[in-house]
């Protein structure tokens, strides 16, 4: 009875976190996901005491969030991440339930085929590293015979990049290499491999996979080759971004130090930004940082524009970064995103205002040149910052310049002027008004003779 009663105050918290009938908004899918965990934790920890209990609850938790996939905004996808979650729990319990392998892989392989919400979207390698022997066995089978049977279908002739092939046999080979490569099992990959070109992605699992064997120069080899294969033409989804990185890697793994910094170096040299930089700079030695740090500065003001100042603002070269936004006209300013450009700003803004003021000028009319009304605020924040830029630095002919530029070309912009102008008098931009500011002033208004 008292195992029966643990299961009824189950069902019953199941059933209030998922709260059927009520739409949950995407504003509320944060607490309503955070709600669902808590409620999996308790479902947790009962599976370790009770597993056959457990699998049923399982199941109503699981249906329940299906039935809840048309009752919430799940934008965020947050609804189908704790599913796939929620469902590799019921897997593992399954099995400490010694539930039949047969029926359980025959359920998977039927929630796999049903799905219409997309939960199930490449879970069959997670799945696959969770599953006991005798049910993994079962799993990769069902892929393997459905390969077997699509490639007796297919025409003899010459093996084709893997997204060439009919549904038949494509989409099965690809659910079995990813299952392979969380299995880490070279051997069957490379069986599949067999039946349809290797492509940089083959490539790149491969290598991950001796890589995660600690077979370094096996993997290597396969980075070798998924790189040469990058350049014989466009391999669609196909390509690898991460061989050039795992190349470094693997280079160091093997005691070529010296050829890791290079292949580094040359990813940086052709893309020079933070990342890059920081990546090489991980197998420079202590001694040598500061000559190679020159010598990427020296690279990058001669590159990318974004990419420069996204390397300044990282390496805090603020003299190097105003340098720069001193030569640079407005409207070039003005095209880089906001996301490099307000570190630049406030970096530049302790030793060299008049460059700040530029930057900040930038952002400001980044904003309003392109009639963002809902983010005036921010715009009108930033024109407030260059005009006490410009002040301190002594050039208030540069601002005038610029309020007589937006009082010419933006005085339409009735929900920004009023506020810009407050700003050339002195004042700094006002924050928005609270809904009880606005009902008082409006009463006021309404109740004054």
């Amino acid at each position: 009875m008292k195992g029966s009663r643990k299961k009824d105050e189950m069902v019953n918290m199941i059933e209030r976190a998922l709260n059927p009938g009520a739409f949950i908004s995407y504003k509320q899918g944060w607490d309503f996901i955070l709600d669902l965990g808590r409620t999996k934790d308790r479902l947790d920890t009962l599976a370790s005491d009770d597993p056959e209990r457990a699998v049923e609850l399982y199941e109503l938790f699981l249906s329940g969030c299906y039935d809840k996939a048309e009752e919430i905004d799940d934008s965020s996808g947050g609804l189908g991440n704790f599913f796939q979650e929620l469902f590799l729990g019921w897997v593992k319990t399954r099995r400490q339930a010694k539930c039949d392998a047969q029926e359980t892989v025959k359920q998977i392989l039927a929630w796999i085929e049903n799905d219409n919400y997309g939960f199930m979207y490449e879970i069959e390698q997670h799945v696959a590293v969770v599953l006991a022997k005798p049910e993994y066995r079962l799993f990769v089978q069902h892929f393997e015979i459905q390969c077997h049977n699509a490639c007796h279908q297919l025409e003899k002739k010459d093996l084709l990049p893997i997204y060439k092939y009919p549904n038949a046999f494509r989409l099965p080979a690809m659910t079995l290499r990813e299952i392979y490569s969380a299995k880490k099992d070279a051997r069957s990959y490379l069986k599949l491999l067999e039946h349809y070109t290797c492509s940089p992605k083959d490539s790149l699992n491969l290598a991950n996979i001796f890589y995660m064997k600690k077979k370094y120069a096996e993997a290597l080899d396969w980075v070798q080759k998924g790189l040469a294969l990058e350049k014989q033409g466009n391999w669609a989804n196909e390509t690898a971004w991460g061989l050039k990185d795992l190349q470094q890697k693997l280079l160091n793994k093997v005691g070529r130090t010296q050829d890791a910094l290079q292949a580094a170096w040359d990813e940086f040299y052709e893309q020079p930004s933070d990342y890059s930089y920081e990546n090489f700079m991980t197998y420079v030695p202590a001694s040598e940082r500061k000559a190679w740090h020159a010598k990427a500065m020296t690279t990058a003001a001669k590159g990318d524009l974004y990419g420069f100042i996204q390397l300044c603002v990282k390496t805090k070269e603020w003299q190097q970064l105003a340098k720069r936004v001193a030569s640079l006209d407005h409207p070039e300013l003005e095209s880089l995103s906001h996301f490099v450009m307000e570190g630049a700003a406030k970096g530049l803004e302790r030793q060299f205002k008049p460059q700040a003021a530029k930057v900040y000028r930038a952002l400001g009319m980044r904003i309003v040149n392109r009639g963002k009304s809902k983010y005036y605020m921010y715009a009108l924040e930033h024109l407030c910052k260059a005009r006490q830029c410009y002040s301190k630095s002594g050039l208030q002919k540069e601002w005038d310049t610029l309020v007589n530029f937006i009082r010419e070309h933006h005085s339409r912009k009735y929900s920004f002027i009023g506020e810009f102008e407050s700003i050339v008098s002195g004042a700094k931009p006002g924050k928005s008004e609270t809904f009880e500011a606005k009902a008082k002033q409006r009463w006021k208004k309404l109740t004054t003779a």
